[in-house]
């Protein structure tokens, strides 16, 4: 090496993804064991029953050996399209663990900081926020924000939507959630949640979360019902309860609870929402509160009455628990004894009939079969009305039983949950060959433990440990959530009967641990009662509380080996001419968006760490072999001057931005608790902004900077300029000192852990139940939910914390005590964010169609990535495209040490053909994007062509929109530095897809397979390709390949080819439209039409189910019966 400039932080160990060392490389190197654990504070104990404590947990926890009994998973079922069927053994959950964890929540999470952002970090102040996105009367008491309540409020939460509710105005379609696997909305026939059975759509680049409306079903309130007047719905909702609801929060309650406050309403779980009545609310109905909970199997409502009701036992309340449902029932409902409700229908006055515990209902249209339960033994009567051909059936409680009270603080309880979605057989959406299903077990499951429900104060806990048995280090995740009983709403004891029931995904089951606990423990029952959702099978887990064990990555500054030797030439050419890469002169102001400028930032940052690596690996070259010591012999770095040069630009630039000289500063938003740009009207003659602080126009204007200071996007623009800062203070510990409160308040913005910090919300994006982040805001509510397109600038944004929090303890480690503990704790929630992050896009982010973790979303879907995910719908596009490149492309930026973690080789193997014919056919290269369709070539075994390619690219490809976050130096490092693998066969393999059928499958069905069935369309192929696709690719045998197309995709176009069944195919694509012409336009036009176009088109226009909807075609005249004579299929055309 010509030049051997040295800087202080020379010290680099390769092997693994660990911390750096500051000693000298001539000193003693930190060993892996010391460098990977998490602080002194971590320790470890070899006893038969040994403690572990870490100080910055939010619960305190022990290991000991034995405890409960881990049950074994069952072998994988591939589709359930019931809560009935068995569930994958992809769990990490080991039948012979020895090890169960204790929990004890005595300890909470400190704070990074307390400081005040504006008084004591000296964020310019804004608290002027435009009323139509400020908080509003749906927040309840905190509608005054943080400034005037102390309570910072949630931008992100997965609820968010429900919160985006204007003032003066009744929830619309927009107000709904995904609880997964229900939908649950607010815009139901009377005031409460309708809750909806979804099922998925799925075409070539998109997977949708599909319901009917009038199939769900609303438990709520209504005045008493008189059948002699009651003629509609409008009659149902005549007032006594408003239909806008407000968060459920208490004097005394915190926003988010913890560390001494008590829990409030807006949890990482859950919201609980309150409907009240208008006017008096002394003696009778008071209000009905609901908590809408990830993975809840029942819906839940509580109806809060006064001391006369309680007297009476709610008799004569003028507000009544109430179910409606928009279909007919099929047959008398049954109470919990078998006895029949007989209903009023305008003419027969139908029987109050007393109810123990359950009713269970079944409607015609659906085939779905509810179950409602009681706390209380209570009287109900029931109706069945007919209005303009649209039904309407009522439960009413009406009284309670006569020896029946209720609790002190006078609450009765209704709950609903699904039974069956294929009762008789007849929903073409859900039943597979027209056959009923039996969920009797899932129905004495329902049934055994409805009196448990998960409440209010759900919340989220952690652990971090270091286990010299276990090899490495892990945290450990808790889902408290809150289980209660519904009788008298208590926390459920030691050894009660019955169990909590929530859904589970296939990442949790990969992570769920034995736990040891004093209540309401884990227990998975092999596997049973699943059903499916967007994220994958959703399975049902008894235990009020689950034990997450996720491993964590550790962060680096540094590639986990060296570069090759042939390419560090490459590196050095490359830094001589990027160590003068400066950021334009605005941004160097602080002017512009807080996006691209951090881009940049972190783009030099890289630059000058990658300077560091090389050159500390040629200092070190003789401890790596010959090859090493002969290529730095050929690399010239640039000189100490230059680096130092670059150093300070950095340093400068990054500095602008939160030391409160930025032209387009940052300012604290005084209404949600958040640090966000005040804004640029940029111009574009002056490269300056028109306005200045307090004219802030990015709180107005939802789509400049990106919706910055509208909540979206926060983490990518937070994290690029945390990892400028922390790069900084990597080679500057004084600079890191003197601005460590200041970067702590964007670390703060988007990775609080704590309420204590009552300036920011805690965990602004993430979303826990599902492991990843929502990126976007409180600009509006969307009909899919909440959504996050870049699902690696999430990671990238905490791994940004995690190295921080890293550097940070380094510097402080032999002075200041307190903030080496913070910093640590700091660095560990990085990594639990990050890592979460990395499983939930490896899961839901990154597509495999063949493979252990295919199968998450319908073979229709054929793509193998999602651009946009959103809570209830994956999109194959992006919000600035829709290129097939740029959704590959997003996905897979910036390119730091922990893109190896997040890019698994089971994926890119898969991925990169289609990736490199999208680059191919879209000339993505001048756009900047091929650098990263290269950076996959690399990472299945090409690195040297990629370094070619990028050494062949003009510069301005790197000031491109696509390509201006990377460098070229960082580029061929990050080729350079991928693992040996077994390379991929370019130009022979191609996208796996199904292949030709063979010209002997039969599939056991010679007298219904035939040829003609084996080539019916089956989504994008023929039933015959994709039965041999799965044979030849997946391994499949004739049988199974056909009992999964035939038996679980395609069940009416290749039923023919089931082996289990060999029935020729009912409906056939070229007689769909013999039995559901389109529709005329008098039945486009007629009130029996509600079916949606899009998702249910094809409708039921004569028989039982007339009016009725179904995805696919009806089954006419069927024995059993589908109760539909006759049906017609809508399109577009129905205008």
């Amino acid at each position: 090496m010509k030049d051997s400039s040295t800087v202080d932080k020379s010290c680099i160990q390769y092997g693994s993804m660990n911390d750096y060392s500051t000693s000298d490389c001539d000193e003693e190197i930190r060993s892996e064991e010391t460098m990977s654990r998490p602080s002194h504070s971590y320790r470890n104990y070899k006893s038969v029953s040994f403690f572990l404590f870490a100080i910055f947990s939010t619960s305190l926890f022990y290991l000991k050996r034995g405890g409960i009994e881990s049950l074994p998973m069952a072998d994988l079922q591939e589709e359930v399209l019931n809560p009935e069927n068995s569930e994958p053994s992809s769990s990490s959950i080991n039948p012979s663990e020895q090890w169960t964890l204790v929990r004890d929540d005595s300890i909470a999470p400190p704070p990074f900081s307390t400081m005040h952002p504006v008084l004591d970090v000296h964020f310019l102040p804004f608290n002027e926020r435009p009323k139509y996105c400020s908080p509003g009367d749906v927040y309840d008491t905190l509608k005054g924000g943080q400034k005037q309540t102390g309570h910072a409020l949630p931008t992100n939460k997965w609820y968010q939507d429900m919160l985006l509710l204007p003032d003066g105005q009744d929830p619309i379609d927009e107000q709904r959630v995904y609880t997964v696997p229900y939908l649950v909305n607010t815009i139901g026939p009377i005031p409460g949640i309708k809750i909806h059975v979804t099922s998925l759509l799925a075409m070539d680049r998109i997977i949708q979360t599909t319901f009917v409306d009038t199939h769900g079903i609303t438990i709520g309130a209504a005045m008493p019902i008189d059948a002699s007047t009651i003629n509609s719905m409008q009659d149902l909702d005549r007032g006594g309860v408003q239909r806008r609801y407000s968060v459920d929060i208490k004097i005394g309650e915190h926003a988010e609870g913890g560390m001494g406050k008590v829990q409030g309403p807006l949890t990482p779980l859950g919201l609980t929402l309150k409907w009240e009545k208008d006017g008096d609310k002394q003696n009778g109905f008071e209000k009905m509160t609901s908590s809408i909970v990830r993975g809840m199997v029942y819906g839940t409502m509580h109806y809060h009455f006064g001391y006369e009701s309680k007297k009476r036992g709610f008799h004569g309340s003028e507000i009544l628990p109430t179910i409606v449902s928009q279909v007919d029932i099929s047959s008398k409902p049954l109470t919990d004894k078998g006895e029949e409700i007989h209903c009023s229908n305008g003419e027969n006055m139908g029987n109050e009939t007393l109810v123990d515990k359950s009713v269970e209902l079944h409607f015609w249209e659906s085939d779905y079969s509810w179950l409602v339960f009681y706390s209380h033994p209570v009287y109900v009567r029931c109706f069945q009305l007919i209005e303009e051909e649209s039904p309407i059936f009522i439960l009413q409680a009406t009284r309670l039983a006569k020896n029946s009270t209720l609790p002190g603080d006078n609450v009765f309880t209704s709950r609903v949950a699904l039974m069956n979605n294929c009762t008789t057989g007849t929903n073409p959406s859900h039943c597979l060959q027209g056959e009923a299903r039996d969920q009797s077990n899932w129905s004495s499951l329902l049934k055994d433990n409805a009196h448990i429900y998960p409440g209010k104060h759900t919340k989220i806990d952690y652990t971090f440990f270091s286990e010299e048995e276990d090899g490495g280090e892990h945290a450990y995740l808790q889902f408290d959530w809150d289980a209660r009983r519904v009788d008298n709403l208590s926390q459920v004891k030691d050894n009660e009967k019955g169990d909590l029931l929530m859904y589970s995904l296939p990442h949790h089951r990969e992570m769920l641990h034995p736990q040891a606990s004093s209540d309401n423990s884990f227990v998975f029952e092999q596997g049973r009662h699943c059903t499916p959702s967007l994220n994958g099978l959703s399975c049902v887990v008894k235990g009020g509380h689950w034990a997450l064990k996720e491993v964590l990555n550790t962060p680096s500054f540094f590639a986990a080996r060296p570069p090759l030797p042939t390419a560090l030439p490459n590196i050095a050419n490359a830094l001589r001419s990027d160590i003068s890469y400066r950021l334009p002169d605005y941004f160097q102001r602080g002017a512009g968006d807080t996006y691209f400028s951090g881009k940049m930032l972190a783009k030099l940052a890289r630059i000058l760490l990658i300077y560091t690596e090389i050159q500390t690996l040629c200092m070190n070259s003789s401890s790596l072999g010959d090859e090493y010591i002969q290529a730095c012999n050929k690399v010239e770095l640039p000189s100490s001057e230059e680096f130092n040069t670059a150093l300070d630009h950095l340093r400068n630039s990054t500095q602008v931005w939160i030391d409160g000289n930025a032209e387009t500063p940052f300012v604290f938003d005084g209404t949600f608790g958040g640090v966000v740009s005040c804004g640029c009207l940029f111009n574009s003659d002056k490269n300056a902004c028109d306005n200045q602080y307090p004219d802030c126009p990015s709180f107005s204007d939802p789509g400049l900077d990106f919706g910055n200071a509208f909540y979206n996007d926060k983490h990518f623009h937070a994290g690029y300029h945390i990892y400028a800062a922390a790069t900084i203070s990597y080679f500057d510990s004084d600079w890191g000192k003197k601005y460590m409160e200041n970067v702590m308040a964007l670390i703060r913005d988007i990775a609080n852990p704590s309420p204590s910090d009552v300036y920011f919300p805690t965990y602004r994006m993430k979303d826990w139940y599902l492991g990843n982040s929502w990126a976007s805001g409180i600009a509006r509510a969307f009909l899919n939910g909440r959504n996050q397109e870049s699902s690696s600038e999430a990671i990238a944004a905490y791994e940004s914390v995690a190295l921080y929090g890293q550097v940070l303890a380094e510097i402080f480690k032999d002075g200041d005590s307190a903030k080496e503990q913070i910093a640590r704790h700091m660095r560990d929630v990085g990594r639990l964010l990050m890592s979460t992050e990395l499983r939930s896009a490896d899961r839901y982010w990154h597509v495999r169609q063949v493979g252990p973790k295919s199968g998450i979303y319908p073979p229709q879907y054929s793509p193998f990535v999602v651009g946009i995910m959103w809570n209830m719908m994956g999109q194959f596009q992006t919000w600035f495209g829709g290129a097939e490149h740029l959704a590959y492309g997003i996905q897979l930026l910036p390119l730091t040490p922990i893109s190896e973690q997040r890019d698994s080789l089971d994926w890119t193997y898969q991925m990169y053909p289609a990736f490199a014919k999208a680059c191919a056919t879209e000339n993505c290269d001048d756009q900047g994007w091929g650098i990263l369709e290269k950076a996959i070539l690399a990472t299945v075994g090409h690195p040297q062509e990629a370094i070619e390619y990028v050494e062949g690219l003009p510069a301005d490809v790197f000031t491109s929109a696509g390509g201006n976050g990377h460098s070229k130096t960082n580029s061929i490092w990050y080729y350079s530095t991928r693992p040996p693998v077994d390379p991929l066969k370019l130009h022979t393999i191609p996208v796996p897809s199904p292949t030709s059928a063979s010209s002997v499958l039969d599939c056991d069905c010679p007298h219904t397979c035939t040829g003609e069935v084996l080539g019916y369309p089956a989504g994008e192929y023929t039933c015959g390709e994709r039965i041999s696709w799965l044979m030849k690719n997946v391994g499949k045998s004739e049988r199974d390949a056909c009992a999964k197309v035939a038996g679980v995709e395609f069940t009416d176009i290749c039923a023919g080819c089931d082996p289990n069944r060999c029935i020729a195919p009912q409906v056939s694509p070229k007689d769909i439209s013999d039995v559901c012409p389109p529709c005329t336009l008098k039945e486009c036009h007629s009130s029996m039409n509600r079916c949606p176009v899009l998702n249910a088109p094809f409708m039921c226009t004569g028989g039982a189910n007339k009016g009725g909807c179904s995805m696919v075609p009806w089954k006419l005249k069927t024995e059993g019966g589908s109760n539909c004579e006759s049906c017609c299929q809508l399109t577009f055309n129905c205008a």
